[in-house]
């Protein structure tokens, strides 16, 4: 009987974040009201398949007499990454909900910051295996970190022409709503990032 490999379950999952990220970049940047329910199907079977390699990871944990790290762990950052998958999904579910007209360029701003935020996450997951003689995975992790801080000053600014240049309330209310999940994205990723930054340290 073959072993389960959880460390590339970590980095499948975060490739299917990226695969996200993408999508949901692109759609932003050649938006098409009319054919938003078909995308959201599509970025929805992205999702569905990190859901199904999610399920793999904790179907095999059940089964697992010594696991390579503790449970707790492993179930953490398993959680934290479908995290990031599902924020991505509802970036575009709530631009469909909300009946968006045109996309902001602050808005695909905030999509390629999380594009560079999840590739830097998925080259952590995919160095976590060799953590304990990495000589990278620590500034990987400062480099999620960085790029989320970036995320943060920018979404701020955002907000504040948003609230200080608009007079519709209906229309500050749904890009709030919009900027507040594409922020959620790189503040799941950083989550991410302290997981695994928790996990080194507990093991080393």
């Amino acid at each position: 009987m073959s072993v389960y490999n959880y460390y590339n379950g970590f980095a499948k999952m975060s490739e299917k974040a990226k695969e996200c990220a993408k999508y949901l970049n692109n759609e932003l940047k050649s938006f098409d009201k009319s054919t938003l329910p078909s995308k959201i199907d599509e970025i929805h079977l992205i999702e569905h398949e990190s859901d199904e390699i999610k399920h793999e990871i904790m179907e095999n944990l059940v089964k697992e007499f010594l696991p390579p790290i503790e449970r707790e762990d492993i179930m953490g950052l398993t959680h934290y990454l479908d995290n990031v998958t599902d924020n991505l999904e509802e970036v575009l579910r709530s631009i469909y909900m909300y009946g968006i007209e045109n996309i902001t360029d602050e808005a695909i701003k905030l999509s390629e910051l999380i594009i560079k935020c999840v590739d830097s996450m998925h080259k952590c997951m995919e160095e976590l295996h060799n953590f304990k003689k990495s000589k990278s995975l620590k500034s990987l992790i400062i480099t999620v970190n960085n790029i989320e801080e970036e995320g943060d000053e920018y979404y701020l600014k955002t907000m504040k022409n948003l609230y200080s240049s608009e007079k519709d309330t209906l229309y500050i209310l749904s890009w709030t709503k919009i900027y507040d999940l594409l922020e959620k994205c790189l503040d799941s990723c950083e989550t991410v990032a302290g997981e695994l930054e928790t996990i080194v340290l507990k093991n080393s």
